[in-house]
């Protein structure tokens, strides 16, 4: 990463993989896209029919990500991580994602900034490397793909209005305790949970929020709904009581 400005690269736009095309202009775009990708691509077999338009949905929405991060970022990095756990219960998954992305790179339509985790200083005799997160992987479009863009009638000032960011579904979410690795703390993971009465409500609350907020323009930012994250779910005694911030 060393090839590209970290201030530039820590102002990121993270891509939620929610924003589909939504314009005449945008999906025109996003159709020339997939030609492009389609007719560059050697594949041992073609696509079944099942996968054809889940293959279009993703390439939507990746392009989404990266014109509002182009536009919206004073740099116009997006980031995502590259770990497979990061793609859970996400629109588009891993081996989908991976793939589009890297043929994108090819033909010249973006650039990468790979990410990387960070190796821990060992004062210790133990051999044990540890790492623990560095920079997630981050993704720009290229010249070509802007200007490829702008000849499509895709605005950049209203991009938000051609990829519009849809809200999202799951408004609840339950996170492990963090940890804390020589100072750095690391976000525990994601787990599974049984909705209650009462998280039900508090997930009635945040949809009815987010369906009236979204239907304001907001100057200088964007929005794609809140989301209620409680942490320590893994602890004896969690009621969905700690964290949970919007």
């Amino acid at each position: 990463m060393t090839e590209n400005n970290l201030d530039d690269l820590r102002k990121a736009r993270f891509m939620s993989l929610s924003c589909p095309p939504a314009s005449p202009e945008a999906k025109g775009l996003v159709g020339d896209i997939i030609d492009i990708i389609t007719k560059s691509e050697k594949r041992q077999r073609a696509r079944k029919a099942d996968e054809v338009p889940v293959f279009k949905s993703a390439v939507g929405l990746i392009i989404g990500d990266l014109l509002i991060g182009f536009h919206t970022r004073e740099a116009g990095w997006s980031y995502l991580s590259m770990s497979t756990s990061a793609f859970s219960d996400r629109p588009v998954g891993y081996k989908t994602f991976k793939p589009i992305v890297e043929t994108l790179e090819a033909l010249g339509l973006i650039k990468v900034s790979l990410g990387r985790n960070s190796k821990n200083i060992r004062f210790d005799e133990s051999d044990k490397v540890i790492y623990s997160p560095g920079f997630a992987t981050r993704f720009k479009p290229s010249p070509l793909l802007a200007k490829m863009a702008d000849d499509a009638g895709v605005d950049g000032k209203a991009v938000t209005k051609h990829f519009p960011p849809q809200l999202p579904k799951q408004v609840i979410e339950v996170r492990a305790r963090s940890q804390n690795n020589r100072g750095h703390k690391i976000k525990g993971r994601k787990l599974k949970f049984t909705h209650t009465d009462k998280s039900k409500a508090m997930a009635s609350e945040v949809t009815e929020l987010n369906q009236f907020l979204v239907s304001f323009d907001f100057d200088g930012a964007g929005f794609s709904g809140f989301r209620r994250i409680f942490h320590e779910g893994d602890i004896k005694g969690f009621d969905f009581q700690w964290g949970g911030r919007l």
